[in-house]
């Protein structure tokens, strides 16, 4: 292989390399974005299955900007739920549960693609990685 040519290998190589770890970092966002709703359905869960529907009690509701209304439960057995595309329903708390870990469940199945496709590419990446220092090796 002559030097023009070697030198175009290890430019697209390098081309190939940041491609990769543009890719890597945004698989990395998209890791922390599903392991930051998975967490906040899961307390969700908790939070409903931990309401008694005959007690009353009183609750801190968050409104934003880390403010929150102290608000009287009468013990309902209603909520509302957020089914998507701004559609909120009433359910059920036992139906609202259910609904809520039918996403969990995707959820985690979308986690495990993202950490799959993430182990893809990191190892893609260490392989491009090994073959530019091979290159610039053999070119110094």
């Amino acid at each position: 292989m002559s030097n023009k040519e070697q030198d175009e290998a290890i430019q697209s190589a390098v081309l190939q390399n940041r491609m990769l770890e543009e890719y890597y970092a945004d698989l990395q966002l998209r890791e922390n974005f599903l392991a930051r709703i998975l967490a906040e359905n899961k307390a969700s869960i908790q939070s409903l299955e931990s309401l008694d529907e005959t007690k009353e009690m009183e609750l801190a509701v968050p409104v934003g900007a880390g403010a929150y209304l102290f608000v009287q439960y009468s013990g309902a057995r209603k909520v509302l739920l957020n089914v998507g595309s701004g559609v909120v329903m009433e359910k059920p708390k036992s139906e609202a549960i259910t609904f809520i870990e039918a996403r969990v469940r995707e959820i985690e199945q979308a986690l495990r693609e993202v950490l799959r496709q993430k182990n893809e590419v990191g190892n893609r990446l260490s392989v491009l990685r090994d073959q530019l220092e091979t290159g610039y090796r053999q070119q110094g």
